[in-house]
């Protein structure tokens, strides 16, 4: 509710809206509705009964294990194909309309209790032609998953995600983080 006045925030929710909705893949969480109830905007969107990747991990550093490397390998092709698909992706006349991601980490990929992985949260996705754009200077994205030219406020393209997708790998493999600093900016 303390958000719904911002209108940066709600332009990023209705391109975040707009964006998803659109799509139509199965390792991408589907948005069914986008509306308004009194003042108050509302995304309507797939329950995706299951665990994010960092929870699946937590169990497994609890119980100082790795996940098994064939999972690993299974769900990190799952969230490339839903990148790849965002990526490519056409409006309804044809016309191309990347999409890119700009927050690929573990607390956006789900795992269903059936094994289904999906990639989930396109609330700072930029696409060519939408509404919000992020301020100059404005950094968005996950501390320790982003591109050297995302931190850097650079122009971005799908190479920004299989960057990010590339440490959500090496967290899954190894269970450790690839860089850390004792701080976000470090």
């Amino acid at each position: 509710p303390d958000a719904k006045n911002n209108d940066q925030f709600v332009k990023m929710f209705l391109d975040e809206a707009r964006v998803t909705a659109a799509f139509s893949h199965p390792n991408i969480a589907a948005v069914f509705e986008l509306g308004e109830e009194e003042t108050d905007l509302y995304l309507a969107m797939e329950f995706i009964s299951g665990q994010n990747l960092n929870q699946v991990t937590a169990v497994c550093a609890k119980k100082r294990a790795v996940l098994p490397i064939g999972f690993s390998v299974s769900a990190a092709h799952d969230v490339a194909l839903a990148l790849h698909y965002a990526h490519q992706f056409k409006d309804p006349g044809g016309q191309p309309l990347p999409v890119i991601h700009r927050d690929v980490a573990q607390k956006n990929v789900m795992v269903t209790y059936e094994g289904v992985v999906k990639l989930l949260d396109f609330g700072i996705a930029k696409a060519r032609g939408s509404l919000g754009r992020t301020h100059a200077g404005t950094v968005k994205g996950t501390t320790g998953y982003m591109s050297p030219e995302q931190v850097r406020g650079d122009p971005l393209d799908g190479r920004s995600d299989v960057f990010g997708l590339g440490v959500v790998v090496f967290e899954m493999i190894t269970g450790q983080v690839p860089h850390a600093g004792e701080s976000p900016l470090s």
